[in-house]
């Protein structure tokens, strides 16, 4: 079988499925896909065949120009006016049917990533949840510009043996962040501008003892601002951590939360310290028990203190700091002190 320029299937046979038909001369003459042979077709094929009137008549019919052959014509051609779009179907669905199966594997590649990526994400706030108590227990804390691996990198170097490669990062962070840090605290709270530019940059020259005590005395003024209590009084913290889950609005944003949670090294009273504790701790610097607190490393632990309070409290303010107490932010002695 071979094709007519339409598209249809010419066959060898003479039913009125063909679309052509031999001619005693050999020679193939195209009709419509509905052909229907005329009298004159079938006498000079040598046939005879009465002819009553009725015949006579779908004769003249058919002829050319009669009604039957018009209408078939019409239909050919509008048949033949859809065979480019057919066609065009025809060959983008074998286009997809070979994109599919060459890409297949790719398709159910990419479905087991989101797979992975999902459960990765459900376990997500329990992994961090424990790596940021962790890096707490090292007295580093969150900064949302570290990125949600930060935490869990942290945690996967310390419990490999590797602590110190661990709080270099961090340190090599929040020197990065520090005046960053810096301009969002006084942008966050103006009226406190004047001790954040003294805090950072006594930590710009060095001078830790003079930075450290400002910075932990500011963390408590910014809690006192928002939350109306103080982050260093045992009585109050509830209040600030209260407060900070009040906006934690989805399970992730609760796990960020979790050094509040926990019994962060900075705020552990006296009994709660374990023996031979070294780190920073807001009671031991500031009434005077520890008197090696003053480098650069714990600089960087006050300033990324301050910037974790202040991104947990989530709420901007103000408000001139006679309205809110003492603007030093230094708390009182409290039970914990």
């Amino acid at each position: 079988m071979d094709k007519d320029r339409a598209g249809f299937t010419r066959g060898t046979g003479t039913g009125n499925t063909d679309v052509g038909m031999e001619s005693p001369g050999g020679t193939r003459s195209p009709v419509s896909p509905l052909w229907t042979p005329s009298i004159a077709t079938v006498t000079a094929s040598g046939a005879s065949l009465p002819e009553p009137a009725w015949l006579q008549g779908l004769q003249s019919a058919v002829r050319p120009g009669g009604i039957v052959n018009t209408i078939v014509q019409r239909f050919q051609q509008a048949a033949e006016a859809a065979m480019p779009v057919a066609t065009e179907l025809e060959n983008t669905a074998h286009l997809i049917g070979r994109s599919i199966a060459r890409t297949e594997g790719a398709w159910r590649k990419i479905a087991e990533d989101i797979g992975t990526v999902a459960k990765s994400l459900q376990a997500y706030p329990s992994r961090v949840r424990e790596a940021l108590v962790l890096m707490s227990r090292f007295g580093w804390y969150l900064d949302r510009k570290m990125g949600m691996e930060a935490p869990l990198r942290f945690k996967s170097a310390v419990d490999a043996g590797r602590a110190a490669d661990a709080e270099r990062k961090m340190i090599e962070h929040f020197e990065q962040r520090a005046d960053g840090i810096c301009a969002e605290l006084m942008e966050k709270y103006p009226h406190r501008s004047e001790f954040f530019q003294a805090a950072f940059n006594a930590h710009r020259n060095g001078q830790y003892i003079l930075s450290i005590p400002v910075m932990l005395s500011q963390v408590d003024g910014i809690c006192l601002d928002v939350a109306k209590a103080h982050f260093f009084m045992g009585r109050d913290r509830e209040k600030v951590i209260a407060h900070v889950v009040e906006f934690a609005g989805s399970e992730i944003a609760r796990a960020f939360l979790a050094p509040f949670e926990s019994d962060m090294s900075v705020v552990q009273s006296q009994k709660a310290r374990p023996e031979g504790f070294a780190g920073l701790n807001r009671h031991m610097v500031l009434h005077g028990e520890s008197l090696d607190y003053g480098n650069r490393e714990n600089g960087l632990r006050a300033i990324s203190l301050l910037n974790y309070i202040s991104q947990s409290l989530q709420q901007d303010t103000d408000r001139p700091a006679e309205e809110t107490g003492d603007s030093t932010g230094e708390a009182t002695p409290a039970a914990n002190d």
